[in-house]
């Protein structure tokens, strides 16, 4: 019964040694950055309009079900101006349809 009691207390001891040896090298390890708060500049208004959609139902007498069904190819001409004197870059364009 003592053997197993100083096996116990040995066990708990080499593990608490080694919590304190390691942790330092666990905190380094995490490279804790603070927040970085970025400023936005200005931003331009982009007047946009439709001039010409076009939607094409390809494979049609495909039946519709979870993983396959008909295509829609869509041809769209836009017209995106900057009515300000800043520069600016469009970098992502999305659309969704509906009818009328």
């Amino acid at each position: 019964m003592k053997f197993a009691l100083k096996v116990i207390v040995f066990a708990i001891l080499s593990f608490s040694i080694g919590i304190a040896c390691a942790s330092p090298l666990l905190v380094t390890e995490l490279n804790i950055r603070p927040y970085i708060n970025y400023v936005q500049g200005q931003t331009v208004q982009f007047n946009i309009n439709v001039i010409y959609a076009n939607f094409t139902l390809q494979n049609a007498d495909k039946p519709v079900e979870q993983n396959s069904g008909p295509t829609i190819s869509y041809f769209a001409v836009v017209n995106i101006t900057n009515p300000s004197n800043l520069g600016a870059t469009l970098t992502r364009f999305n659309f969704n349809t509906a009818p009328e």
